[in-house]
Formats: C-alpha cells, structure tokens, sequence
C-alpha cells in the first residue's frame, strides 16, 4: 500500500482466515464463511479484537498492523464499536521490543509510537501495544493503536478502521507470530460470490505444480515483494507477441502488491501495451478515450452497439523462476478490464511513476499465491474460481 491508486477495484472479494495460533489472543483473526462485499474497492478480512469486530485492508504493500482505537482525534468514522486498549499494554520507549532504529517509530512522551503515511492520502499515527496470548506471557503481538487517521482517508465508508500489513518487516503478524508464511486467492467473479481464502502460518500451502519465485532484495523498499519480470506479451493475429521494449526495461523491480488495486507498468511497458490494444481495438471498431473519474484510465467505446462481444487480447507475464527457467502469467480479459454494458472497455493498468512495476490486486485475481519469507520464495498457480 506503498502507492496510489487504492480505490479502483470494483470486484467483490471476501476472505477467510484459517488460522490456530491466535485464536487465544486478544486480537484474533476469525475463521468465517461469509462473503465480505469489498469497502472503496480495498482487499478487506475482519478482524476481532477483544469483543469489538473491525475491518482491516489486507496489504502485501505495507508492514504495521493498526486498528484505529479509542479515543481518537481526527477519526475515520465507522459503523463499527471502536476497540480501547489498556494503557497498561502500550510499550514504552526503553521497553525492549520498541524498535527505536526505525524511522516510523518515535518517543510520544516517553512511549513508543509511530507514524504511517500512504501514497493514497491516508495518515495515521498511535501506539505500539503489546498483547499476550496462551499460557506463557513472553507470546505477544505488537500491533498499532491509531489515536489519529486521516478523516478523509479513501476509506470513507465507516467499515474499514485499520490496516493488516503483510510485508517483510518485523511489525508485520506474519513475521510476528505466522512463521514467516502466508496464503490467498481472490476470485474475481463478482456473480457466484465465492468466499476467497487467505491462509496463514501451517495453514498456508503450496498447490502441486505451483510456480517457483525467488524474492529480490536490493531494488526495492526492503518490506515489499519484489520478483524478476523478464518480458511481457500480448496475444496477436499471429499468436503471442513480445511487446518492443530494451532490454533492461523491468530491470527496477517487480511488486506484488495487494493494497494497490490496479497495476502500474514501468512508463515504456505500459506504452508498448497500449499500442497493442489500440491496433486491436481500432480494428474491431472501437474509438480511444479516458475516462473522466478520480483517476484518468484508458478506455475503449464501441461504435457500433453490438459489439460486446468482442473479447480483448490476454496479456501474458514472463518470469524467471528460481530454476533460471521462464515461467508465465496470463492475464484474461476479466484481470485487464472493466467492461460496461454497452461493451465499452476500460484498462485497468496504469503508468507507473517509480522506476518499477507494481502488481496489484486486479491482477491477482484468479490466482493461488504463497508467500515463503523463510525460505524466499514466492509461488503462484492459475486458480479459476480460487476452488482448492
């Protein structure tokens, strides 16, 4: 969640933890069977916390785990009971397990705070608190108490009160207390409502003839994701066809990032696909515009009123796996674009302001992931439907 364009994804994605080692603790991760409607187009699963449930964007893109507590000034306004924590449980700033090192976090009159700002406006700052789980009171979790988040924050719709960040870091449950190791699938049919899934520590698997990722250190902020994209193609009159891009174009880095809704390709990347969906699309008449909303998106309108029909090319993904051999990702016209009911057509990447690409949620979608921090690997398998 280290970008912008956080509120453009329009699919309905619910989650499911499944999960036994906080069931004990104060703040738990529910097992549930329901479908979540997605809030402002974020990646959301519920949370307990005491005897309060609260909503939280679940985020490869970022690290601290915070739910808004009160009292808070300014606040997000939610529809939710707002958690208080016990004064008690604040760590103060020469307790051992403040990370005093690290820039976000700060001495608040002698206790250890921290203070978050996202690409996509929102703010937020508190206090670390510590809470005890099972018999032995050295097992704790640190997780942010917001006294303080942006009132105008894109979240907005009095659901989501927090953050789950699920990078690399230390603050983040999954180095915290999940081993290191963590599962999901988001479906993108929004008609069948499927329950997605996101599976953490023992829980998580890796689904036989999975694909084999090596995480990439040193290109990028040290707690996101990061992968090695090779190439891109684009599905043509004469089969797929590598987009015309130097060698050395994704050579910044390659994100998967679940706070971002859309993906955004590095300025040459983006530009090459593009000019392949515009020779497509102007050969089956349809004219190029953008659209006028929050964030300026490529579309494509029909001319003619019977032309939904008309399938868009998939674009496919090269990787180099951790055998040194390439390995693909295809993108469907579902992942590409936003279809409306007249067949017009409205890409859902973007160009990208960093010298990297960043995979986002869109993307992701159909697609079983694990996340390996220990052993620094993450695979993926195509999964229609996230049926496993």
């Amino acid at each position: 969640m280290d970008y912008s364009l956080k509120t453009l994804l329009h699919i309905n994605i619910a989650s499911i933890f499944s999960v036994t080692q906080l069931l004990r603790c104060l703040l738990v991760i529910l097992s549930v069977s329901q479908t979540f409607p997605l809030c402002n187009s974020y990646v959301y699963t519920p949370i307990k916390a005491g005897s309060t449930l609260q909503y939280v964007v679940f985020d490869t893109g970022s690290t601290i785990f915070w739910i808004q507590c009160h009292p808070c000034d300014p606040c997000v306004d939610q529809n939710t009971q707002h958690y208080s924590v016990d004064s008690k449980k604040i760590l103060r700033w020469s307790d051992f397990h403040c990370p005093i090192t690290n820039p976000k976090f700060f001495d608040d009159g002698g206790l250890c705070a921290y203070r978050v700002s996202y690409n996509d406006g929102t703010t937020t700052r508190g206090k670390l608190a510590r809470v005890t789980y099972g018999i032995s009171s050295s097992e704790f979790i640190v997780f942010g108490c917001s006294y303080s988040t942006t009132p105008n924050s894109p979240f907005g719709n009095r659901m989501i009160t927090g953050v789950l960040g699920m990078g690399k870091e230390w603050d983040s449950l999954v180095s915290q207390k999940w081993h290191g190791r963590f599962s999901f699938c988001f479906e993108s049919d929004t008609v069948e409502l499927q329950p997605d899934r996101i599976l953490v520590g023992p829980d998580s698997k890796v689904l036989s003839g999975a694909n084999e990722l090596e995480m990439i250190e040193g290109r990028v902020k040290s707690y996101l994701y990061d992968i090695l994209l090779e190439g891109m193609l684009v599905w043509g009159s004469d089969g797929w066809q590598e987009i015309n891009v130097d060698r050395g174009t994704f050579d910044g880095g390659c994100v998967l990032d679940t706070g971002t809704a859309m993906t955004s390709l590095v300025a040459d990347a983006y530009d090459a696909v593009v000019s392949s969906m515009d020779e497509y699309f102007k050969r089956h008449g349809f004219t190029r515009q953008f659209s006028n909303g929050k964030f300026e998106k490529l579309c494509y309108e029909p001319n003619i009123t019977n032309l939904s029909e008309v399938h868009a090319p998939p674009v496919m993904l090269q990787f180099k796996s951790i055998s040194g051999d390439p390995v693909y990702m295809v993108w469907n016209e579902k992942q590409l674009f936003d279809t409306d009911e007249f067949g017009g057509r409205c890409l859902q990447i973007v160009p990208s302001n960093d010298k990297f690409t960043t995979i986002g949620a869109y993307q992701m979608t159909d697609i079983f992931f694990t996340f390996d921090l220990v052993k620094k690997r993450i695979y993926f398998s195509p999964l229609p439907h996230c049926t496993f």
